[in-house]
C-alpha cells in the first residue's frame, strides 16, 4: 500500500506541472509598442494672493513608445518615451475694451516609469514617476471685443517652465487582445507635479517700502486617459 502510495504521488507531481504548462499561453518579457495620452487638468499651490485668479486649466498631449518588461505574472515595469506638451490658459479679466486670457505651454520630453501589478488580465493597477524634459515654452495674452475683434500679444520672455519637473503618476486600466499577436493597454492615469514648474519662481513686493519675494510653487495636475498598443502578445 505504502509502494502504492508513494508511486501515485509521483506521477501526481509529474502530471501537475504539465497539465498547468499546456494552459498557459506564450509570453514575451519583453515588448515595444506606441504610447498615446491625452487629458485635462490644472495648477494646484498657486499664489493667486500675488499673481492673481488662479482658475487655470490645462489640457496635456504625450505620443512616443512604451515598453512593457514582465517580472513575474503579476508584475512588470512600464517605461515610456515621447513627445509631450502642456498647454495652460485663464481668463485674465478686462483691458481697457477686451477680455483678456493668459495662454502658457511647456514643450519637452516626458519619460514616465510605471510599477505595474496585474491580478487579472484585463485589470491593472500601476503607480510610479515620471521626468518632464522641457525645451521649448510660449506665453501670449489673447483679448476680444464686443465687436469680436482679436489681438493676440506674444510674452515669451515673461514665462517660461524649468528643465526639469518630477512628478508622481497613479493609474489604472486593462489589457486587451487586439489580435493573435498584439495587445493594447487602455487606462486612467493621474499626474501629479511634485516639483515646481516655474523658472523664475521669485515673486517680488513691497512692504512698508521694503521689498520682500516669495517663492512661486506652482505645479501641474492632470487626469489622462492612455492607449499603449504593443508590438507582442503581453499575457
Amino acid at each position: 500500500m505504502k509502494r502504492f502510495l508513494a508511486t501515485l504521488a509521483v506521477a501526481l507531481m509529474s502530471f501537475c506541472p504539465n497539465a498547468f504548462a499546456v494552459d498557459d499561453p506564450p509570453v514575451d518579457p519583453f515588448i515595444t509598442g506606441v504610447h498615446v495620452g491625452l487629458g485635462f487638468g490644472g495648477y494646484w499651490d498657486y499664489p493667486s494672493e500675488y499673481l492673481g485668479s488662479d482658475e487655470w486649466m490645462n489640457v496635456a498631449f504625450d505620443l512616443g513608445c512604451a515598453f512593457n518588461i514582465r517580472v513575474n505574472q503579476y508584475l512588470s515595469v512600464v517605461p515610456e518615451l515621447g513627445f509631450g506638451m502642456i498647454i495652460s490658459s485663464r481668463d485674465a479679466g478686462s483691458v481697457s475694451y477686451y477680455d483678456v486670457s493668459e495662454n502658457r505651454g511647456a514643450y519637452g520630453v516626458k519619460i514616465p516609469v510605471a510599477v505595474r501589478f496585474t491580478p487579472h488580465r484585463q485589470f491593472y493597477l500601476e503607480t510610479g514617476a515620471r521626468m518632464s524634459l522641457n525645451f521649448a515654452s510660449s506665453h501670449t495674452l489673447s483679448g476680444s471685443d464686443i465687436d469680436g475683434n482679436t489681438i493676440s500679444i506674444s510674452r515669451s520672455g515673461n514665462w517660461k517652465p524649468k528643465s526639469f519637473v518630477p512628478s508622481l503618476i497613479f493609474g489604472l486600466g486593462g489589457t486587451f487582445r487586439a489580435d493573435d499577436h498584439h495587445d493594447i493597454d487602455v487606462g486612467a492615469r493621474f499626474v501629479l507635479d511634485v516639483g515646481g514648474i516655474e523658472k523664475h519662481d521669485d515673486i517680488y513686493f513691497t512692504v512698508d517700502d521694503q521689498i520682500r519675494s516669495v517663492k512661486n510653487k506652482t505645479k501641474v495636475w492632470n487626469i489622462q486617459i492612455v492607449v499603449n498598443y504593443y508590438f507582442g502578445t503581453r499575457l
